[in-house]
């Protein structure tokens, strides 16, 4: 309910209700409260009772009103507040991330993003990686090993350099043979 303006005949017209309105109004708080007790003193007990009755409501919309403007400001004041601390918050997490990036320091705030740590992570995959293959040359190695025929390993038989040297060992073998064949004296034709 927002406060109706008067004109100055208007309030020139009500001066006397007022002074019988407040001459006859008792306003006493409640102790240990933030209540008080509003008393108005007619000859007609109905009237008495709406006097009192609207002047409560008046007061109690007056001072709603007066928190409610104290509060939008207050709101505005402290919205205001908060988005300038978010801003310094970012601003000062920025500098300390870009500082420990820079100096290669622990980065609480993001997991995963200490970079000692993730090369520390890195390497053991590596290692790990590295021993399996070590592991799966071992086994192929000692099976070639003790395999009456090596070349008859899977692993021995895809590797390339094997399989071009089984080529110019057959080449050989061919060559060999001519050689042979050409050799003899009496070989029949």
């Amino acid at each position: 309910m927002k406060d109706r303006q008067f004109t100055p005949d208007e309030l020139t017209a009500l001066e006397p209700y007022e002074d019988s309105i407040t001459g006859n109004l008792t306003v006493e708080p409640v102790v240990g409260t933030s209540l008080v007790n509003i008393r108005y003193r007619h000859t007609n007990p109905e009237l008495a009772q709406k006097v009192a009755n609207t002047l409560a409501d008046v007061f109690i919309t007056n001072n709603l009103e007066r928190q409610e403007s104290g509060n939008s400001k207050a709101d505005v004041l402290l919205m205001q507040a908060i988005a300038n601390y978010q801003d310094k918050v970012k601003k000062e997490s920025d500098a300390r991330f870009g500082f420990a990036r820079d100096n290669d320091l622990p980065l609480d705030n993001a997991p995963g993003s200490n970079l000692d740590q993730v090369r520390a992570q890195t390497y053991s995959q590596q290692l790990l990686a590295a021993e399996n293959e070590r592991r799966n040359k071992l086994a192929a190695y000692e099976a070639a090993k003790s395999a009456a025929d090596p070349f008859s390993n899977p692993t021995v038989q895809k590797d390339e350099r094997i399989i071009e040297l089984r080529k110019k060992l057959s080449d050989l073998r061919i060559k060999r043979q001519r050689c042979f064949k050409n050799s003899r004296p009496n070989a029949r034709r």
